[in-house]
């Protein structure tokens, strides 16, 4: 069983850079990595064309431009050949070196499972570094209140991917929580593992157009028919939320806001 590392980047060379380094500790022998390039950056184009399979013989890459994140991911599904498929962005960090073969082990020895999460660091450009856990289980937990977890940890078996369906390109940001709530209808079984696993970073486009990504989630929860009350009370406490954090920064209180997230940061 190998996983498929799907990394998409976009004119962020160093970011990529970043990420791919927080490979090359693990067994080439336990996944296969994937960089679907959308930009036009001529050092990720040459490193990509030159250097990248000297250093990764088990990987593949594509350069041409795509539709948004969520087609960057699809493409990513199309080439991957592994058994379980892992997206890390560009920019993001594979924290912990094992986690790849404890999530191998742990399909192995639970055949039932399609998917493996667990916690995360968020490097948060006002608060710093942040362990960000889990809220709980998929039937558990109030899905209005945004994602249970992160996709940036997430391990998700092919045949899941091949019985659900792909990312939906009509989602610029929220196409990931969208996919989870499929996970939820169709009640597929996941399992978090102690962490954290990754670093990731706080300066990506779904945390700059955190507005827009909260009404993409509402959206996303009224298409797929899961907008009954106590969900709709849940979005509009993370609607709330979002709007207490812009006025206290319009205030300049950011030591409040920075007391907040660390506080959010423990229920996630």
């Amino acid at each position: 069983m190998i996983i498929s590392v799907v990394t998409i980047t976009f004119n962020n060379f160093q970011e990529l850079q970043k990420t791919l380094f927080s490979l090359k500790e693990v067994s080439a022998s336990l996944f296969e990595i994937l960089v679907i390039n959308g930009g036009s950056c001529l050092e990720t184009k040459n490193y990509l064309e030159t250097v990248f399979q000297d250093e990764f013989p088990q990987g593949y890459f594509i350069s041409e431009k795509d539709d948004g994140i969520a087609d960057a991911f699809n493409k990513g599904f199309a080439l991957a050949k592994g058994d379980a498929l892992m997206y890390l962005n560009s920019g993001d960090v594979l924290w912990d070196k094992n986690y790849l073969a404890q999530c191998i082990e742990t399909f192995k020895e639970n055949p039932s499972l399609g998917f493996i999460h667990s916690s995360i660091i968020f490097a948060d450009e006002m608060a710093g570094e942040i362990l960000m856990r889990p809220r709980g289980k998929l039937g558990d937990v109030n899905l209005g209140r945004g994602m249970p977890f992160f996709h940036q940890s997430m391990v998700v078996k092919k045949d899941v991917f091949q019985q659900l369906g792909l990312f939906k390109t009509q989602y610029r940001y929220a196409m990931d929580y969208e996919f989870v709530l499929r996970l939820f209808k169709h009640k597929i079984e996941g399992l978090e593992l102690s962490g954290p696993v990754v670093w990731m970073d706080g300066s990506g486009v779904s945390v700059k157009q955190e507005k827009k990504s909260i009404f993409e989630c509402q959206e996303a929860l009224k298409r797929d028919n899961l907008y009954f009350w106590p969900v709709a009370f849940g979005f509009y406490q993370r609607l709330m939320r979002y709007y207490v954090r812009r006025v206290l920064l319009i205030l300049r209180i950011d030591f409040i806001i920075r007391l907040y997230k660390r506080k959010k940061s423990c229920r996630a």
